[in-house]
This record gives C-alpha cells, structure tokens and sequence, in this order.
C-alpha cells in the first residue's frame, strides 16, 4: 500500500507478475493511469472524489493463461494525507536585540519534521521540533520561516514577520543659562530627542528661588517658564514602546539675577582747611561693585581710595560737590547697574563781633 499527499495526489506504481500469464492491467480507479492501465509502473493520478475520500483501491489483474492455472489478481490501496495546517505563533513586536522570544506551528504528527529558519535574528533552540526560541536583531524587521513535512511526505511552508522596536533612548539637550529680565519670568526653549518611547518632562530640583514651569510636559521640545534666580533641573524621561525598556536623560537651566547698585544717602561736611573725608557704603548684589567720579563743582577735588570696594572713604579738597557713580558689573554676563551719591564740602562759617573797646559804667545805646 501506498500514501499520497491530498494535494498532489500522484503515485508511481510499481505492479508485476510470473508464471505462466503474459500480460496484466490495472483494474479500479476512476482517475489517470500514465502512459496506460496496460503499464506495469504507470503513474497514477487520482480523481478530486477519490482524493475526499480519503482512499482508492487499484487491482492489478494478470491475463488468463492456457493451462489449468487462471488469472490472478492483487490490490493496492492508497491513502491520501492532507498537507498540515501550518500557521506560526510569534509576537508581532519585540525588542531590539531580545532574547527568549518563541515561535510555534501546531504538531503535525508523529514523523513529523520541522526545519524552521530565522532572518535578522539568531535561532537559539528548537530547530527540529515545533517550537523554536529566538533572539531579535537590531532594527527592521525579524523573519521567520518552517517548512513541515508531515506523513507521506507532505509538506507545508509558513513564514511570519515580527517587527522589532528600538530600545527606548532620551537626550535632554545641553545645559542652558539665561539672565532673568526685570518682569522676573525668563523663557527657555528645551530640544530634546527620543526613540523608541513617548516622552514627559518633570521637574527634579532646583536652587535659589528658581522656580520652572513646563509648558508641554508632554513633548521632547518644549518651552519652559522660569522664575526666581537659580538652577531647575529638568528630566526627560521616556517609556518604551512594547515595554522595551525606559530611558532619562537631565539637562540644567540657570536663570541668573540682573545686578543691583545702591550708593548711599547724600552727605555734606563742613570744609575746615585741607582734606575732608567722608565714608561712603554701597551695596551691590549679583556683580563686583566699583566707585568713578562723574561729576564736580567748585574747587572740589576727589580721591576715592579703593575703588573696588564697596565700602571705601573719600577724601575732598577745595569746597564744592563731587558726584560718585556705584557701578555693580554682572559676573553672570547679565548686564550692569548704577547709581550715585553727592559729596558736598561747605566753607566753614567764621564770626567777628566787632564792639567798642570800653564803655562807661551803666551806659546804655552801646552797639555791636
């Protein structure tokens, strides 16, 4: 007996016969004997009918020879398989370069064979069997294909396609520093970049008064509103698609205080004759303080002794005013302030009474 595979239903056959017959032909079957029935080893290709019912019987018939021996007869029965169904499980997304994925196809049977390949991917075990473990390759696309050959050597081919998503990645961009304007808000714009994943903003710390308020959180760029002068770190944080992994990234935004300058109050001193000193005590916030003469009247003439402090003495000769400008210079880049004090020395106020040397005992009208 012979099997065949449903969908190619062809048998080579392969009848013979002795003795005294001199010929034989194949009886039953209603499908195709190639060349003839006539045909020892003819093909024999079966009906669709045959084929759905799973079997048909061919009997080979030898001729009637002279004597007393009669014709003989012999049967074959052949059976047709069906081709098994194949249909690979797999994910339809995995990672970048992950491991201990599986694929899968139903059991064909016993004899079965499975020969199984994987393209843009490492097949890891399981070859032979009807469920393999794998591993992923980079990017693009893995393919994978098996081909069944179940009984009666029928075969099946299937393959499938498992997409494969990057690993999540976050850059935050770089560091960013800005003056913060006289309205006290200050704007920066964040470009950040990710793969593989769907980013948020949050804020992580911070310095200072310096205070950030995301405008997008949900978005790699977006614009971020500072307030107060100080550090706001801020972190990129991505979640990967198909749970392939997560990612962070920080970048710090510095928001640096305009400098301020305060000269003091105005000061007056009376001029006694050579130098008069005075004290002057500015304040200077976010900058390096610094004192220049701008302006003076009269004979007045300065000399500031340490320009560079904040707190310094001047000493003025002549009378008049002079006009000194407190100038706090940023350290940050952010710009300069100023502001000024008038020093002003008097001429002292001098008195001569002038009187009668001598007068009478109680005279009256004297005048001075």
């Amino acid at each position: 007996d012979q099997a065949a595979c449903a969908g190619s239903p062809t048998v080579k056959l392969g009848g013979s016969f002795a003795g005294s017959a001199t010929s034989a032909a194949w009886v039953g079957g209603t499908g195709t004997f190639t060349p003839n029935r006539n045909t020892l080893n003819a093909t024999y290709t079966a009906t669709a009918g045959e084929v759905a019912a799973g079997s048909v019987t061919l009997t080979l018939t030898t001729d009637n020879p002279v004597g007393i021996c009669g014709a003989v007869s012999d049967q074959i029965k052949i059976s047709f398989t069906s081709a098994p169904t194949t249909t690979i499980t797999a994910p339809a997304a995995v990672c970048a370069n992950s491991t201990g994925n599986t694929a899968s196809v139903a059991s064909a049977g016993a004899g079965a064979t499975y020969n199984w390949t994987v393209s843009n991917g490492t097949l890891t075990g399981g070859q032979g069997t009807n469920a393999i473990s794998w591993t992923a390759g980079a990017s693009g696309n893995v393919t994978i294909g098996v081909t069944v050959i179940a009984g009666a050597g029928c075969s099946a081919i299937a393959s499938k396609q498992a997409a494969i998503t990057t690993s999540a990645t976050a850059a935050a961009g770089t560091d960013q520093t800005l003056c913060q304007p006289a309205q006290g808000t200050v704007g920066f714009n964040l470009g950040g970049s990710v793969s593989g994943g769907s980013p948020s903003w949050s804020v992580v710390g911070s310095t200072g008064s310096a205070a950030a308020a995301i405008v997008s959180p949900s978005t790699a760029n977006t614009a971020v509103n500072v307030t107060g002068a100080g550090t706001v770190t801020l972190r990129l944080n991505v979640t990967g698609t198909n749970g392939c992994g997560s990612a962070a990234d920080d970048v710090v935004l510095t928001a640096n205080a305009l400098p301020t300058a305060n000269a003091g109050v105005d000061q007056t001193l009376c001029q006694t004759g050579g130098t008069v000193n005075f004290n002057v005590s500015g304040i200077a916030t976010n900058g390096t303080p610094g004192w220049s003469v701008v302006g003076s009247t009269g004979s007045a003439s300065p000399n500031v002794v340490n320009q560079n402090s904040a707190t310094t003495s001047v000493g003025i000769s002549g009378v008049g005013s002079v006009t000194l400008r407190f100038t706090a210079n940023s350290n940050a880049g952010c710009g300069t302030a100023s502001d000024e004090v008038v020093l002003t020395t008097s001429n002292a106020i001098s008195a001569a009474i002038t009187a009668p040397a001598t007068v009478c005992a109680n005279s009256t009208g004297n005048s001075a």
